[in-house]
C-alpha cells in the first residue's frame, strides 16, 4: 500500500480550509496530513481539531513563522520522512479532485530516481465557480526556463520517495532566506540537477482565487498594477538575488552545465546597462510564451531581473 503524506501550509485559513481538508480525506490514496500553521489567530487550528475528533489522520504542527515558502519548505526538515512513498504540498484553500494523488502516483512511477509531478489548475472564484484552466506549460522543462519562471503552483507538487530523502539532504545544507518562492526554487534545483519533472496537463486541483491568496494568480486590474509596480521598485529583482544565492550555495548538486549557466547569468546581472544589452541574445532566459519572454529580457536589461 502506498503510504502518503499531504503537508498544507495554514496561515488564517478558517473560511476554505475545511473544504481543502474534506478533499484530501476523500482521497483514492490515503494519506496522512499534516497542518503546519503559521501563527493563525482565527478558528484554523479549531477546524484542524474538529477533524482530528472525527478521528482523521491529521496532526497539527507550529510552522516557523517566517512566510509561507519557508513554511512549505519545511516539511523537509521532518523526521518521519523516510516512511513516506508520496509526499504532496497542500494550499489551504484549494479543492482536489478525488484522485489528484493517484494521478500524482501513477505518473511517478515511471521514474527511478528522485521526481516531482505537478499539474495544469482550474481556476475557481470565492465561491468555487470556475473561471478558466491556468496556462498550459511543460514545453519547455529546463534549467533555462526555470530561471525565470516555475512550471506549476507548488500546489500541485507531489514528490516520490528519493525525491523526498534528496530535498531533505540537500536543504538541509543551505540556510533559507525569505523571498523565496518554494516551487519555483523546487523547480530549479530538479533542472538544475538534471532530475525529472512529470507535468500534467490534466488538471486535478482547482485553484481558488481570491482576494486573501498568500500567493495567487489574481488577474485583476489592480492585482497587475500592484504587481507592476512591485517590480519597478525591485522586488522581483530581490526575489532573483534570494533564489540565485541559495542556488549558488548548493553549486555541487548542479550539473557542470547548469553550473556554467547559472555563473554567466549571475555574471551578466552585474554588468552595466550596455553590456547587459550585449549579452541578452546568450543569456539563455526564456519563458513559454514569447511575449513573456521578450517582456522577461526587458526587465534583464534594466536592471529588475
Amino acid at each position: 500500500m502506498v503510504k502518503a503524506l499531504v503537508f498544507l501550509g495554514a496561515h488564517n485559513g478558517e473560511r476554505f480550509l475545511q473544504q481543502q481538508l474534506q478533499s484530501i480525506v476523500q482521497q483514492t490514496v490515503q494519506a496522512e496530513i499534516v497542518v503546519s500553521d503559521d501563527g493563525s489567530t482565527d478558528q484554523t487550528t479549531s477546524i484542524v481539531e474538529r477533524f482530528q475528533s472525527e478521528k482523521h489522520p491529521i496532526s497539527l504542527v507550529a510552522g516557523p513563522c517566517r512566510g509561507f515558502a519557508l513554511n512549505f519548505l519545511s516539511a523537509f526538515e521532518r523526521k518521519d520522512l523516510a516512511q513516506f512513498d508520496l509526499l504532496a504540498w497542500s494550499d489551504q484553500d484549494d479543492i482536489w479532485r478525488s484522485d489528484h494523488l493517484e494521478v500524482a502516483q501513477k505518473q511517478l512511477k515511471q521514474f527511478s530516481g528522485p521526481a516531482v509531478a505537478c499539474c495544469r489548475t482550474r481556476w475557481i472564484d470565492e465561491n468555487g465557480i470556475f473561471i478558466r484552466l491556468s496556462p498550459r506549460r511543460g514545453k519547455h522543462i529546463h534549467f533555462e526556463n526555470s530561471l525565470s519562471q516555475s512550471i506549476s503552483g507548488g500546489n500541485t507538487f507531489v514528490f516520490n520517495r528519493a525525491a523526498i530523502m534528496w530535498l531533505s539532504e540537500v536543504l538541509s545544507t543551505v540556510s533559507l532566506p525569505q523571498g523565496l518562492s518554494h516551487d519555483w526554487l523546487v523547480y530549479q534545483l530538479f533542472c538544475g540537477a538534471g532530475l525529472d519533472v512529470a507535468f500534467s496537463p490534466t488538471p486535478t486541483v482547482d485553484y481558488r482565487q481570491h482576494s486573501t491568496n498568500l500567493q495567487g494568480e489574481n488577474r485583476s486590474v489592480s492585482a497587475r498594477l500592484k504587481r507592476i509596480s512591485m517590480i519597478l521598485k525591485g522586488s522581483f529583482r530581490d526575489q532573483v538575488d534570494a533564489h540565485f544565492k541559495v542556488l549558488s550555495d548548493l553549486n555541487s548538486v548542479l550539473i557542470p552545465e547548469h553550473r556554467e549557466a547559472l555563473k554567466t547569468l549571475i555574471q551578466a546581472r552585474r554588468q552595466p546597462l550596455f553590456l547587459r544589452m550585449l549579452q541578452l541574445p546568450s543569456s539563455g532566459l526564456q519563458r513559454e510564451r514569447s511575449l513573456e519572454t521578450f517582456l522577461l529580457k526587458l526587465l534583464f536589461v534594466f536592471g529588475l531581473y
